[in-house]
């Protein structure tokens, strides 16, 4: 027996224009369980005061968890999308209704849901274009909800590591010296009060009592950004937290300057920013800096992902003119922000650069180099020219092509393959010159054909002493 599906539709459809589609069954699970997610189709239209989204090929499910990317796939069943019919007056309508509808349309195919991340670019342009002089966002959560793709708790997640926090006038952003000055109290605090710092802080209703008179909004969210709750109620300080956004201060002290540092002068002065029981560690600046080997000596410079262009193709320009050789573990947080579906960093990545695999002795680890794009000069900034000194013979030739072709494609080289003949089939017991001109211009060509390896030759006169 089948299973009997409702779709229950809002009142803010008109009956007149509602269409039944037969959707794939964890599709229909949604639907029916959020009558209001938004629905979204295709990228925003950044000309457009409201972000419109019609009209393109992309769509959105938003759930009050999740995101969803959904996808058409053709098979051979068949989605028939009818109108409702007028006799019906109900708001609920079953797809296996006994009723008499009109056929718009046969289309071939099902739609499926994939799992996709938020589109935090789409936020951040929003989130900019309504911000004013005095930090306000002029828009409320469900405002947000309708025009970005977006779930309910991804968007409260992401507001507060953008340290946007809700108030009586909507929304405010707050300023770094703010949650700063607020940090410090709360540490400052706990060390007067002789606290379990940092693993058992009291209640946030009780630290509100000793601190944050003048600034209780900001000390909130720093109890709900920097501690994690525990199941006593206690609070315990996050060590990478409190260290990063430590970090994030230093480094915009020398960005200004334009400046880079040595590591060893700036793990200093970090340390002397975060608590005593707290103990800062390079992975922490993912994201937030890049490193460079100057002699025996290691420099960082600061690189906020925030900074950057939300444009993918521009992003990953600019990072290679900062840094020509990144692991694909240091440049994954410049790019998550920007790209919704993590299994495409990878392919974003060869569109602009290629891979250097080399191994490292550390547990025997292949680790993969990303090396600089060639997009800049328009062509490679070298390649290599290899191949049989001379053709022989065309078995022996296009063996020796094949496996250059392989060696240069795992390392991803331009190659040129070049071997020489003579005019004339010439042999003697002190030389052997190649098979003649016609011969090896045929080989060449089965080379050419048979790998796709741009060919080089040069043909030797029979005049040319033995």
């Amino acid at each position: 027996m089948e299973t009997q599906h409702t779709l229950i539709f809002s009142q803010d459809f008109s009956k007149d224009n509602i269409f039944l589609v037969e959707l794939e069954e964890s599709l229909l699970e949604l639907v029916e369980n959020n009558e209001r997610a938004p629905y979204f189709v295709g990228c925003p239209n950044r000309n457009e005061e409201n972000l419109s989204c019609a009209g393109a090929n992309e769509a959105y499910f938003c759930t009050e968890r999740k995101t969803f990317k959904v996808f058409f796939r053709e098979s051979s069943n068949c989605i028939i999308p009818v109108q409702a019919s007028q006799s019906n007056n109900c708001s609920k309508v079953s797809l296996l209704q006994d009723c008499v509808v009109p056929v718009v349309t046969l289309l071939h195919g099902h739609l499926e849901l994939l799992t996709t991340g938020p589109r935090i670019d789409v936020l951040r342009y929003l989130i900019g274009n309504h911000r004013s002089s005095n930090n306000l966002v002029t828009l409320n959560i469900q405002q947000i909800l309708d025009n970005v793709q977006i779930s309910r708790l991804q968007l409260i997640d992401e507001l507060r590591r953008m340290h946007i926090v809700p108030v009586e006038d909507g929304l405010k952003i707050l300023t770094d010296t703010e949650i700063d000055r607020a940090l410090d109290d709360i540490i400052s605090t706990g060390t007067l009060q002789n606290w379990e710092m940092p693993l058992r802080l009291p209640p946030a209703k009780e630290i509100l009592k000793y601190c944050g008179d003048q600034y209780s909004v900001a000390v909130r969210h720093c109890l709900d950004f920097f501690c994690i709750p525990r199941s006593d109620n206690y609070l315990t300080l996050d060590e990478y937290s409190v260290c990063r956004f430590k970090a994030m201060g230093l480094l915009q002290s020398f960005n200004e300057d334009g400046l880079s540092v040595e590591w060893s002068t700036f793990e200093t002065k970090w340390q002397n920013r975060v608590p005593d029981f707290f103990q800062p560690r390079m992975e922490m600046l993912s994201g937030l800096a890049i490193f460079e080997e100057a002699g025996p000596k290691m420099l960082i410079h600061a690189l906020f992902e925030s900074h950057l262009p939300e444009d993918i193709d521009n992003r990953v320009k600019l990072l290679f003119q900062k840094k020509s050789n990144w692991t694909l573990e240091e440049i994954e947080p410049y790019l998550l922000p920007v790209v919704s579906d993590v299994m495409k960093i990878e392919h974003i990545l060869r569109k602009h650069c290629r891979i250097l695999k080399t191994i490292h002795s550390l547990g025997g680890v292949l680790w993969n180099r990303l090396v600089g794009s060639f997009a800049e000069t328009k062509s490679p900034p070298f390649f290599v020219i290899c191949g049989n000194n001379v053709i022989e013979h065309r078995d022996k030739t296009l063996k020796t092509a094949r496996k250059i072709k392989e060696i240069v494609e795992q390392l991803q080289i331009p190659c040129i393959f070049k071997s020489s003949f003579d005019k004339a089939n010439r042999t003697s017991h002190l030389s052997f010159r190649g098979v003649g001109l016609d011969a090896g211009l045929e080989i060449l060509k089965a080379v050419k054909e048979d790998t796709d390896l741009p060919v080089l030759t040069d043909v030797h006169e029979t005049v040319v002493a033995v």
